[in-house]
C-alpha cells in the first residue's frame, strides 16, 4: 500500500521531514512509498542509476529488469545511455549520476510525471509531495488569469509545462533534469529523422515491439486489462493483445454517452469474433457515487495523486473492478503518430523556424480562445525556443509539440488519475517505435494508413467492421467471418446479442459466382468442402422475427487446390501438373505453384517478406494470380526457410547455414526446366524487395547467363529495415552478417559477366533507396566509365506510395526487358 500516492518518490538533495522509507544514494535522499517498485546500481567511483517504475525492453521478452539495468548502466558508463533508452517502454522514471551531476528524465512520453522547483534541489512523481515541503506554496500567475480574466479550464494541462502553483513544473518528456542546478536540457531527438518509410517495411517490428511487453508483464505476474472501443487506436493495440489470452478486454460506459453505447456495442461483437476474455464495465450501474467510500477515494485523488478532475467516477470504478498487481493497457498515445492537428493548420502560415511564430502557433493548437493572451503565449515561447536553430534536425515542431506537450502533460495527468486502481501502460511507449510512426509519408500518417495496415493485417476477421463509426441499432450489425481450412471453408455470423428467434442463411460464391446456397436454419455456421481452385466468399442473411432480413458478404479466400507430392529425382513433364507441387530435396520441400505456358521461356517468382505469421498460412505464392499476363511458364516458389521458426517472416531463400538452400533450389528450377525443354539461358528469375534480393542471388549462384527482376530490392540483408526480421533470421539460420551470400555486393563482384540483372527502383522507397540501391551504385561504380559489371542494369521509378511494388502491366515488360539485355 501507499502512503501519500501510489507508486510515489521523492528524490532530494536535502533531508525532508516525510513518513515515508528512505535511502542514502550520493549524499541524497531517495524516499519511496511502500508499492514503488526500483533499481539502483552504483559503481566504486560514485556513478549510480536508480530506476523507478515498470521498464520494459521492446527487444526481447528475456531480459530481466536486472539484465535490462546491466546495459542500461554500461550503456551510462559508454555515453549511450540515451540511445539505449530509445528501445524501453513502460512508465519510468531515471535519476542518475555522471560526471558530477545528477539528472533525472523520464520514459518517452512521460508516463511517470517528474516535478520540480525552481528554488528546491528536489524531484518528485506527484506535485503532493511538495505541499507537505514548502508551506509558502502560492498560486502561479497562470492560474490567477484562469481564475480572473480567462475564466475557463485550461485545456490539456496547463500551458508550457507549468502547473497551477508558484514555481512548480513538470518535466516535459525528451528533456531531463539536472537537479543539482535545476538546468533543463533537451536530449531527443538526437539525429535526423528517417522519412517517408513505407508501412509494409515497419508494421511486423512494431507488432514484435508491442507483443515483447505484453509477453513481459506476463512474465511479472500482472493481471492485464486492455480498454476497448470501436477506435482506430484501441483496434491497433488489439492486434497484439488478441493473441494473449491473460488479458481481460473491457468497454466502460456512463451517463447514457452515445458514443460509449456505441463503443459496447462494437466491442461485444469484437469479442464474439475473436473469442476474447471480455466484460462491459457500466460506470453508472455498477457503482454507488454517493457512497462514504467514493467521497473519500475523490478527495484522496486531489489531495495526494492529481490537482484536477478528468474521470474521478472511471477510476473509482477500476479500483472496485481491478484486483491489486494489475496492469491497463491504453491506446491514447497513438495520436502521435497520426496528423492530429493538420486540418486545423490548413490555412494558417507560420514560419517554423521562428520561436516566437511557434509559440503563437502552439498557443492557437492549444486553446484558440488565449490567443490575445501575451502570458500564455510567453510560456509557449519558452519552450518554442528549443524547436529551433536545428535543435529538432528535420522533426516538425508541430508534431513534437502534440507529443511532449498534449501527450507529455495532458496524459500524464489523466494516466495519473487510475493510479490507485492499476499501473498504467501504453505499446507504444517507447521512442523507436514513436519515431517509427512518424517515419511514414505525412499522407499516410494523416490517414492513419499504417494503423489501417496493421489492422488489416493482423485482424483480418474484423476486415467488414467500420472503425469509430457510431453504432444505433446493435440488431442491425452483425459480421460474416470466413476461414479456410485445408480443403474446406468455415464460415460464422457474430452478432452483437445473441438471439434465439434468428434464422440464418448462406450463398456460396467462387469467383463472384454463387455456386451454392444453404436456406434458412437456427445454424450461424457453415462448412463447405471445395472441389475447385479460385476465390471464395459467402454472403450470410439473418432474418429476424419480424421476418426482416439484412445481409453481409464474408471475407474472400483463395483455394489453390489439391496438392502433387514429387521427388526431385522423378520430376519430369508427365508428372508436374498445373497448379500445387511439392518438391522434395536432399533436405527440403519446395511448395510450388505452376501455370503451364504457351512459350519455351520460364519465370520464376518468388517471395518477399509475408504478414503476421500467427494470421499467414504457408505455402505464400505472391503475384501468382499475374502468371497470365505472359506466355512464358511460370513457377511460383515458396521460401522453405521460414519454416526455421513460427515467426519467421522473410528468410531470403537461403535456408540455414547447416543446410544451404541455394544448391537445392538450382536443382528444382534446373530439373523443371528441364522437364519443360527449356534451356537455363531463357529462365528468367522474380522477385521483390526480399524476393528481389533472392532473385540477384539466385540468379548469380546458377550462372550461365539466367537472368533476373529485382524490385526494390535489398542489397545487403544486415541492412534491413526491420531489424527484428534480420535478428531472428541470423539467429535461426546460423548465418553471420560476414557470410558471402547474405551480401549482393559480394555475390556480384565475384561473378561479373556469369549473368544478367534488372533492377527496377523506386526513388520515393527513401529507405532502400538510400541504404541499399545507393551503396550498391557505389560499389560496383555503377553509371560511371568504372562500372565492373556491365550486365547489370537498372530503371529507376518514382512512386510517391514508397516501398511499393509495379504494376501488373509493367511485371510483363520488365520480363521482355531482361530477356533482350
Amino acid at each position: 500500500m501507499y502512503k501519500y500516492a501510489p507508486r510515489g518518490f521523492v528524490f532530494s538533495k536535502l533531508k525532508l521531514d516525510l513518513d515515508l522509507e528512505f535511502i542514502n544514494i550520493n549524499d541524497c535522499f531517495f524516499y519511496y512509498e511502500q508499492d514503488l517498485d526500483f533499481r539502483i546500481k552504483k559503481s566504486r567511483d560514485g556513478q549510480f542509476i536508480l530506476l523507478i517504475g515498470t521498464f520494459l525492453d521492446i527487444r526481447n521478452t528475456t531480459s530481466s529488469i536486472d539484465k535490462s539495468m546491466d546495459a542500461l548502466f554500461e550503456s551510462l558508463k559508454s555515453n549511450k545511455m540515451h540511445e539505449e533508452l530509445d528501445f524501453y517502454s513502460g512508465r519510468y522514471v531515471i535519476i542518475y549520476y555522471e560526471e558530477g551531476k545528477i539528472k533525472a528524465l523520464s520514459d518517452a512520453t512521460s508516463m511517470k510525471s517528474i516535478y520540480y522547483n525552481d528554488n528546491f534541489n528536489i524531484v518528485s512523481s506527484h506535485f503532493s509531495y511538495f505541499k507537505k515541503i514548502d508551506e509558502s506554496i502560492t498560486l502561479s500567475a497562470l492560474e490567477k488569469y484562469r481564475l480572473t480574466k480567462c475564466k475557463r479550464g485550461y485545456k490539456y494541462g496547463y500551458p508550457g509545462f507549468y502547473t497551477p502553483y508558484k514555481g512548480y513544473r513538470i518535466l516535459p518528456p525528451n528533456f531531463e533534469i539536472n537537479i543539482t542546478d535545476k538546468n533543463i536540457q533537451r536530449f531527443f531527438p538526437r539525429e535526423g529523422l528517417l522519412q517517408d518509410l513505407d508501412v509494409n517495411e515497419i508494421v511486423a517490428d512494431i507488432y514484435l515491439y508491442m507483443s515483447n511487453q505484453i509477453k513481459s508483464l506476463i512474465n511479472m505476474n500482472k493481471k492485464l486489462y486492455s480498454s476497448l472501443t470501436a477506435g482506430v487506436d484501441s483496434r491497433y493495440t488489439l492486434t497484439v493483445t488478441k493473441d494473449f489470452e491473460e488479458i481481460q478486454h473491457f468497454t466502460y460506459f456512463y451517463d447514457g454517452n452515445k458514443i460509449h453505447l456505441s463503443d459496447v456495442n462494437w466491442s461485444k461483437i469484437i469479442s464474439k469474433i475473436l473469442k476474447l476474455n471480455y466484460f462491459v464495465l457500466d460506470v453508472d450501474g455498477e457503482f454507488n457515487y454517493s457512497s462514504v467510500d467514493y467521497k473519500n477515494y475523490s478527495l484522496n485523488l486531489r489531495n495526494n495523486s492529481v490537482y484536477g478532475t478528468h474521470a474521478h467516477r472511471i477510476s473509482f470504478a477500476y479500483s472496485q473492478k481491478f484486483g491489486s498487481n494489475s496492469v491497463l493497457i491504453r491506446s491514447n498515445l497513438y495520436e502521435i503518430g497520426r496528423q492530429f492537428f493538420s486540418d486545423r493548420l490548413k490555412n494558417i502560415n507560420f514560419d517554423r523556424n521562428s520561436a516566437i511564430d511557434l509559440a503563437k502557433t502552439f498557443t492557437y493548437l492549444y486553446d484558440k480562445n488565449l490567443l490575445g493572451s501575451i502570458l500564455v503565449q510567453d510560456v509557449f515561447l519558452e519552450y518554442s525556443k528549443t524547436l529551433v536553430n536545428n535543435a529538432i534536425y528535420n522533426y516538425d515542431p508541430i508534431d513534437l509539440f502534440y507529443w511532449e506537450h498534449r501527450m507529455g502533460i495532458w496524459h500524464s495527468l489523466v494516466v495519473s488519475e487510475t493510479d490507485p486502481a492499476a499501473e498504467t501502460i501504453v505499446l507504444c511507449n517507447a521512442r523507436k517505435i514513436l519515431n517509427l510512426f512518424l517515419s511514414v509519408t505525412p499522407e499516410d500518417r494523416q490517414g492513419a494508413v499504417l494503423f489501417k495496415h496493421a489492422i488489416q493485417q493482423y485482424l483480418p476477421e474484423l476486415k467488414n467492421l467500420p472503425i469509430n463509426k457510431i453504432l444505433d441499432d446493435v440488431y442491425d450489425s452483425f459480421d460474416v467471418v470466413l476461414k479456410i481450412s485445408e480443403d474446406y471453408i468455415d464460415v460464422s455470423i457474430y452478432e452483437a446479442e445473441d438471439s434465439d428467434d434468428h434464422e440464418y442463411a448462406f450463398y456460396v460464391y467462387l469467383n463472384n459466382k454463387k455456386i451454392d446456397t444453404k436456406w434458412y436454419s437456427k445454424a450461424n455456421s457453415l462448412r463447405y468442402k471445395m472441389t475447385q481452385p479460385g476465390v471464395y466468399a459467402v454472403r450470410g442473411f439473418i432474418k429476424k422475427q419480424d421476418n426482416v432480413i439484412v445481409a453481409k458478404t464474408s471475407n474472400a479466400a483463395r483455394y489453390l487446390g489439391s496438392i502433387k507430392n514429387l521427388d526431385i529425382n522423378e520430376l519430369n513433364s508427365s508428372n508436374l501438373v498445373e497448379g500445387r507441387n511439392d518438391i522434395r530435396t536432399s533436405n527440403y520441400i519446395f511448395n510450388t505453384f505452376y501455370k503451364k505456358g504457351t512459350s519455351s521461356k520460364l519465370t520464376v517468382l518468388l517471395n518477399g517478406a509475408v504478414g503476421d505469421r500467427k494470421k499467414v498460412i504457408l505455402p505464400v505464392f505472391q503475384r501468382y494470380s499475374w502468371a497470365s499476363e505472359i506466355e512464358d511458364h511460370v513457377l511460383n516458389i515458396n521460401d522453405p526457410t521460414l519454416e526455421l521458426d513460427k515467426n519467421l517472416r522473410l528468410g531470403w531463400y537461403l535456408g540455414s547455414k547447416k543446410f544451404p538452400l541455394l544448391p537445392e533450389i538450382r536443382e528444382v528450377i534446373l530439373q523443371v526446366a528441364k522437364s519443360l525443354n527449356i534451356s537455363i539461358g531463357d529462365i528468367v528469375i522474380y522477385g521483390s524487395s526480399g524476393g528481389g534480393f533472392a532473385a540477384l542471388n539466385i540468379a548469380a549462384y546458377m550462372g550461365n547467363n539466367i537472368k533476373s527482376v529485382a524490385i526494390n530490392p535489398q542489397i545487403q540483408i544486415k541492412d534491413y529495415i526491420a531489424t527484428s526480421t534480420v535478428n531472428l533470421f541470423y539467429e535461426v539460420s546460423g548465418f553471420e552478417y560476414s557470410d558471402y551470400h547474405t551480401s549482393i555486393i559480394d555475390v556480384i563482384r565475384s561473378k561479373e559477366n556469369d549473368f544478367k540483372g534488372l533492377i527496377y527502383q523506386n526513388e520515393k522507397d527513401v529507405h532502400h533507396y538510400t541504404k541499399h540501391f545507393t551503396p550498391l551504385l557505389e560499389a560496383l561504380n555503377i553509371g560511371t566509365n568504372n562500372f565492373i559489371h556491365s550486365n547489370i542494369k537498372y530503371i529507376i521509378f518514382n512512386d510517391p506510395r514508397g516501398h511499393v511494388g509495379e504494376s501488373k502491366n509493367m511485371f510483363s515488360e520488365l520480363i521482355a526487358t531482361v530477356r533482350r539485355q
